[in-house]
């Protein structure tokens, strides 16, 4: 467990934890309603799927934000390994305990995790100019991927996000941790190009 401020510690998610989860990310949904940026369809919001939370908890790449005099989750984070980078899924907070610096903490939580695990950097997809978004993650030295250097998984999960909002307005974002500086790229099979991590100390 991780404590954060006075009233607020970071800690593992649980199985236990996903009705609570489900209910802040429907919470925190209410934010975007007056922006119309996304269309969530006749049947409204729908909270982060049950199997993507179960398979976030597994791996360990789901952390809740907990309101200690209450044992009340407010916040959570949903990320999943992209080799070579980690890949933040969702973060949110409800809106009654916004402006805490709560989502500042989660996000450094999850660059930290990059970093615990060796990974190249955090990645995100996120509105590029909406003010909690695009730049609230530039604050925190996250820049935009030019287009042509997007990933096929990225090109993916933009056609997804397609069916609800117009992606023309979202961006990937990365920000390269402490290994970034650590990692080469040598010849695959085939002629390919892969991706190797040096075993080093990230400090010499």
């Amino acid at each position: 467990m991780q404590l954060f401020g006075d009233d607020i510690c970071l800690r593992a998610a649980r199985h236990e934890d996903i009705d609570a989860i489900q209910a802040v990310d429907l919470d925190a949904s209410r934010l975007f309603e007056p922006t119309g940026l996304i269309q969530e369809g006749p049947d409204g919001p729908q909270p982060v799927p049950t199997k993507f939370l179960e398979d976030g908890i597994k791996s360990d790449l789901a952390t809740v934000a907990v309101f200690k005099p209450e044992d009340r989750i407010v916040g959570f984070t949903l990320a999943r390994r992209v080799s070579p980078d980690l890949y933040l899924d969702q973060i949110s907070v409800s809106p009654a305990f916004g402006r805490r610096g709560i989502g500042a903490g989660l996000l450094q939580h999850v660059i930290d995790n990059a970093d615990s695990l060796r990974l190249r950097g955090t990645v995100l997809s996120t509105f590029r100019d909406l003010s909690w978004n695009g730049p609230f993650y530039r604050q925190y030295g996250f820049t935009e991927i030019p287009r042509d250097q997007m990933k096929q998984w990225m090109l993916q999960l933009e056609a997804i996000q397609s069916y609800t909002m117009d992606v023309s307005l979202r961006c990937f974002m990365r920000r390269p941790g402490k290994w970034d500086q650590h990692w080469f790229r040598v010849p695959g099979f085939e002629g390919k190009r892969d991706e190797k991590r040096v075993a080093a100390n990230p400090d010499s």
